[in-house]
């Protein structure tokens, strides 16, 4: 009887292992069946392969011209010129638009070349990052400063109206212009998205990294404040010289109630009246009874660019002027280059400011924290090998 007790257990389990073996047999069948379709499905082509193959070197061609110099400088040159090729037309008073158009054309293609460049090439740090929108948005204010927006702004002072919307156009070209200061961030010290190096140590990454905080959120705050506080005074009542519509409401009267003769008079006061101002008209136009307009050219000195001419007329229309704002848009676009200068050199003074707060503040104790932790690390590590 204890044989056969013994036995049985042994016989079941003899069943048992056979039963499992021929179930694991049967299985790795099955799944030999089976694998050979999944992987075929699962395979990649080889036209999959030869253009992974090919993105993944134009991805890296893209990264190494990013990082290059030569790149670098030529977004650099594309920048300024944006900047300050508009402002420095006017002052030199340029006569056609058109090489003003070519080169912001130029810009405009090469801000879009450096979006494409860093979006293959950092996908996933660039994309919808700081830089990215900045970029965006520099690229976006360009066209604000070609002809056929510039021109397409108001520039009448017939009245209050369009006195104020032509203020609020130029107040937007100005906001549009300072916009692409945002993408010098990236030439600042310390600020680019790849700040952050992996060639650094654990304390000059956090200080690379909160000082690139501070320094865009700074020169963020600048580049806003000079563009909203100017917007504030879209709701008040123009400030402009209305003595050139005085002028032609006058000149209107006499015309009307005493014909030519007095007109022609009058017109030597109006002339002499603007003798020493920086704006002064050039030509004087009235229609005649039959429908017909008859024009007095003026001492003045015509403007070379179109632009720089203003017509004022009456508010009858019977009688307007054209005046030379040359001098006037000069100055203007002179103090405009020299606003974006003093953003510039504000927005490198509390880069460099705060470079050195951060330095002094955190790098240096925490630099002195970590080599008293290896220090301590590496007399433990001493004492633990004498002692085994």
């Amino acid at each position: 009887r204890g044989s056969n007790f013994e036995d049985a257990p042994r016989g079941r389990r003899s069943q048992r292992r056979f039963s499992l073996g021929g179930a694991s047999l049967l299985n790795r069948k099955k799944t030999q069946q089976v694998k050979p379709e999944q992987t075929s499905s699962h395979e990649p082509s080889a036209l999959h392969t030869f253009l992974k193959d090919k993105f993944a070197k134009f991805q890296t061609a893209c990264r190494r011209a990013n990082r290059s110099r030569n790149f670098q400088m030529v977004m650099m040159g594309s920048l300024l010129a944006a900047l300050f090729f508009p402002d420095l037309w006017i002052i030199c008073d340029m006569e056609s638009n058109d090489g003003l158009d070519m080169v912001l054309v130029l810009v405009f293609v090469s801000f879009v070349i450096e979006l494409a460049v860093q979006t293959i090439g950092m996908p996933k740090t660039y994309i919808n990052s700081f830089f990215f929108w900045m970029d965006v948005v520099g690229l976006l204010s360009v066209p604000l400063d070609h002809s056929l927006v510039s021109d397409s702004l108001p520039r009448s002072l017939d009245n209050a109206v369009v006195m104020r919307a032509a203020r609020t156009a130029r107040l937007g070209a100005r906001a549009g212009r300072f916009t692409k200061l945002v993408k010098l961030l990236r030439f600042l010290p310390g600020v680019s998205e790849e700040a952050a190096g992996v060639h650094h140590g654990t304390a000059k990454k956090m200080s690379t990294s909160l000082m690139t905080s501070l320094s865009t959120r700074v020169s963020c705050l600048i580049i806003v404040m000079v563009m909203v506080l100017p917007l504030f005074e879209m709701a008040t009542y123009p400030e402009n010289d209305y003595s050139m519509k005085a002028w032609m409401n006058s000149l209107d009267f006499s015309y009307s109630r005493y014909g030519i003769g007095i007109l022609e008079q009058r017109v030597s006061d109006f002339e002499s009246f603007y003798h020493d101002k920086d704006y002064y008209p050039i030509e004087i136009i009235w229609e005649t009874a039959n429908g017909t307009y008859m024009s007095r050219r003026l001492e003045g000195k015509k403007p070379r660019r179109d632009t720089n001419k203003l017509q004022i007329q009456a508010d009858s229309g019977l009688v307007h002027a054209v005046f030379n704002f040359g001098v006037k848009n000069r100055v203007d676009a002179l103090c405009n280059m020299i606003l974006i200068v003093v953003i510039i050199l504000l927005m490198m003074g509390f880069s460099l400011l705060l470079s050195n707060s951060v330095s002094a503040i955190v790098l240096q104790p925490l630099e002195n924290l970590l080599a008293g932790v290896q220090a301590m690390a590496s007399k433990i590590f001493t004492s633990v090998t004498i002692m085994a």
